[in-house]
Formats: C-alpha cells, sequence, structure tokens
C-alpha cells in the first residue's frame, strides 16, 4: 500500500528519523506488533492451524512488522488531511479498508490476515485518543462514527468478523421478534424479513481498491434503519380497510390481538436488553397501537350498531354525499337538550336517544364543544328554523357575531358565553394546536353528522 498523497515520507518531518524511531507513539506500535509476531502462529488457535499447512513458511511475512508501523502512520496522516472535507466518512473508510485488504487474505479456518488486526487495533486506539479533538475539523461524533465502522469489522480477535455479525444479527433479531407481525398488517411481511436480515447497508465504490464493495451495517445505523423500517410498516396499515368489509367477528378478533400485541411489547421492552436507540422503534410502536386500540374502541360500537339496524358498514363514508344517519332537529329541539345540565353530555347521546351506541366513545362535551357542533351543524343545513340559515350549503361563518345574532332567551340562558366565544373560533384566521385538537373531540361527536364533518374538515384544513 503506497503512502498517501501528501505523506512526508517514511521519516518524522522534525527529526528526519525513520518510523518507527521517529516518536514514542510509532516506537510502541512497533514493540507491540513484533511482540505479537514472535509468537505468531502459536498466538492463536486460528493461526496455530498454519503449522500443519505445507504452504505456509512464516519467513514470508518477515516483513510484517514494519508493514504495520507503516501502514498505521498513513492511515493516521489520511485521517487528520480528510476529516474537515465533505466526503470525510467515505473517504477515511475507504482508504482503512483498502490498507485492510493489502495485508492479503488466508483460506478459510487459518484466521485473519497476518498484521491485519493489529492494524485495526492500533487505528481504533488513534481514535479513541482524546487529543485528536483539538485538531481542526475533529469533534466528539465523527471519532465515535469511525471507531464505530472499526468496531464493526472486529478484527481485534481472529473470529471476530463472525463474531460482530453475529451481534448485528442478534440486534436484528431483537426487532423482529418485538414488531407486530401477529396484526393482519403485517402478515405476508414477516417472512420477507426473516428470510432477508437487512444487514447489508448498501455496495458502495471504493476508490482505492477501485471495486465495488458490500458496506455492512454499523451497530447504529443498523438501528436507525430498523427504526425508519418501522415507520414504513406503520405507515402501510390501514385498519377503515378491515372495517370497510363490516365483519364484525373478525374485527373483535383483530382488536384482540391489537390488546395482546401491545400488552407483549411493554413486557418485552420492560424486561428486554434494549439500548436507548432501540428504545426509539418501540416508543414507536406502543404509541402506534395505543392509537389503533383508540380507534377500533370508538370503532366497534359503531360497526355492533349498524349491524343490529341492518346498515352496511360501507354505505357510511363519512363523506357529504353520505347522508346523515340523525334527522336534522330544530332550534328549539336543539335548546331543549340543553335543559337540566344535559348539555354536557356527549351531543349525539342527547339527539338519538341512543346511550349505548356511544359506549368507547367521549362521554362529555362542555357547552363551548357543544356551542360549535351547534355552528356546524347549522352551517350543514342540519338546524332548520333558523331564520338566517343561508342557502343550499349552509350558514357562512363570516356572519355570525356574538354582538349582533338573534338568539332565543332560552339559548342565551343556557349557552351564552359558550356561544359567543365559539363564533370568536370560526372567525379566526389561524387555529392553534390546541384548537385543532378541541375541534378534533368536536369532529369525533357529529359522527352521525358527516355532512357537518365535512364542513369542520375543511375548516381545519384552511385554518392551520
Amino acid at each position: 500500500m503506497l503512502p498517501p498523497k501528501g505523506f512526508p515520507g517514511a521519516t518524522d518531518e522534525q527529526s528526519s528519523v525513520p518510523l518507527p524511531d521517529c516518536c514514542e507513539h510509532h516506537k510502541q506500535v512497533f514493540k507491540d506488533v513484533e511482540g505479537w509476531f514472535r509468537k505468531f502462529p502459536n498466538c492463536c488457535k486460528y493461526h496455530k492451524r498454519l503449522l500443519k499447512a505445507s504452504w505456509f513458511d512464516k519467513k514470508h511475512y518477515e516483513d510484517v512488522v514494519m508493514k504495520v508501523v507503516r501502514q498505521v502512520a498513513y492511515t493516521e496522516y489520511h485521517i487528520l488531511e480528510s476529516i474537515d472535507t465533505v466526503s470525510w466518512y467515505d473517504d477515511i473508510t475507504d482508504y482503512i479498508l483498502a490498507n485492510f485488504f493489502s495485508f492479503g487474505q488466508f483460506t478459510k479456518g487459518y484466521g485473519n490476515p497476518v498484521g491485519a488486526e493489529k492494524y485495526m487495533y492500533w487505528i481504533e486506539l488513534f481514535l479513541r485518543d482524546k487529543d485528536l479533538r483539538y485538531v481542526k475539523g475533529v469533534t466528539l461524533s465523527k471519532l465515535e462514527k469511525l471507531v464505530g465502522f472499526i468496531e464493526s469489522r472486529s478484527y481485534k480477535k481472529e473470529d471476530g468478523g463472525k463474531i460482530r455479525i453475529n451481534h448485528l444479527y442478534l440486534t436484528y433479531k431483537k426487532w423482529l421478534d418485538i414488531f407486530p407481525f401477529s396484526l393482519k398488517y403485517f402478515k405476508e411481511e414477516y417472512v420477507f424479513f426473516v428470510n432477508t436480515p437487512a444487514l447489508l447497508k448498501e455496495f458502495r465504490y471504493n476508490k482505492y481498491l477501485k471495486e465495488d464493495l458490500p458496506v455492512m451495517h454499523t451497530e447504529i445505523s443498523l438501528i436507525n434503519s430498523l427504526v425508519y423500517i418501522t415507520k414504513l410498516l406503520l405507515k402501510r396499515s390501514h385498519p377503515e380497510k378491515l372495517v370497510e368489509k363490516g365483519v364484525l367477528p373478525e374485527v373483535y378478533k383483530h382488536q384482540l390481538t391489537i390488546i395482546n400485541e401491545n400488552h407483549r411489547i411493554k413486557q418485552s421492552a420492560l424486561i428486554g436488553d434494549f439500548s436507548k436507540k432501540e428504545g426509539k422503534y418501540i416508543k414507536l410502536l406502543n404509541e402506534w397501537l395505543e392509537n389503533e386500540k383508540m380507534y377500533f374502541d370508538e370503532v366497534l360500537p359503531l360497526m355492533s350498531s349498524m349491524q343490529n339496524s341492518g346498515t352496511s358498514v360501507n354505505n357510511c363514508e363519512a363523506s357529504i354525499g353520505r347522508k346523515d344517519l340523525m334527522p336534522s332537529v330544530t332550534h328549539d329541539e336543539f335548546l331543549a337538550k340543553g335543559e337540566d345540565g344535559v348539555e354536557e353530555k356527549t351531543l349525539l347521546e342527547c339527539l338519538s336517544g341512543m346511550p349505548k351506541f356511544y359506549e368507547g366513545a367521549a362521554k362529555r362535551l362542555s357547552k363551548y364543544k357543544l356551542a360549535i357542533c351547534y355552528l356546524f351543524l347549522e352551517q350543514a343545513n342540519m338546524i332548520v328554523d333558523r331564520t338566517n340559515t343561508g342557502g343550499k350549503y349552509g350558514k357562512s361563518f363570516q356572519t355570525y357575531s356574538p354582538e349582533t345574532d338573534e338568539l332565543n332567551e332560552n339559548f342565551s340562558k343556557l349557552h351564552k358565553n359558550a356561544y359567543h366565544n365559539a363564533v370568536k373560533l370560526v372567525n379566526r384566521a389561524k387555529l392553534t394546536k390546541v384548537q385543532i385538537r378541541l375541534l378534533e373531540d368536536v369532529w369525533q361527536a357529529l359522527d352521525q353528522y358527516p355532512s357537518a364533518q365535512k364542513f369542520l374538515r375543511s375548516f381545519i384544513k384552511s385554518r392551520k
């Protein structure tokens, strides 16, 4: 392996003393490698097998001590020259790999190439030197990333490559075991991920070797990849498709699987050995499963009621073209529902007289939310006897005014402040996150009035 461009030669610039006597550091490298080479091939069980190989002759490797010293010196120089460039990581790791491969290769079963593991050992020590952080362009995160690359090669032991791959596979298998593949959305994906472990990151051209090489993940990059795969798989889930089929036993079974998986993942995270970075995909799974549970808690009572009434779920899409399941109400009827504190109950429970239908959903609405419901029902022409209801598309919000809108005495008495605050809300040019969450609650309460839901959804989008 030739020295990198600009390398001052095999001497120290200041003392002009040849390697390894140029400095204490390189003297130490030489001493360590020379001590190891005296023992070689009796240094480990793999290299001991060389003694029985007819083609092996230790004399052929006598230059390996100085080769290691030279390659370490070359690499240290290259790291310092390249670390402040845009492509620092690829350039440095490509150079390290080229140096490693320059040590040759033994037949499988005879251990690592002679001197290669010592080369990697001393490069890792160099990268762990705290004084490097004071060099221009060097940061702790860069050093950690390069150390991670060295560790991913794991040539400190003769069987290190195998050990490292096994460790990566165990990291991958932890994700494979904890992901909820038993759910209907992901069952077909399971076979692929079992048979195709995502340990290989990419194939990349090495400009020093002038060929494409497979690049294995480091542990950190593998976990980051698993977080990305987790997000990708969760995005592919479509619970509404399962609901649209309208098969109630199948949906109940799915809900039970969600509950079981949620419990299993929480227990695994509690007693398992997961790193902080692995906790990212566990948190994603837990939050996603909680959302799934909430969704089906709300949907199942609705499906059950529809089946009891003979209504098909496929005919109940929440769109403007779908008929409202509940009839229009008069202004006085709506107000009558607000007497004696009933106004704080869920709106549709008041209007429909079907309390069981709403089990699992939010049980109470504040007067403020009820007033917002009233405004959107009115816009959808579901409040039928106001004098200023507007035309085909209902009343425009711009016509509302807390000061001028005429309300009868009952509404003013029970809902005056809440109604005026609701009017102020719908006249805002932009909504806050808190207000958007509040309107999401109102949207759920209007489930039996999809025309009002349509207006509300459009309103939220226009004010974000």
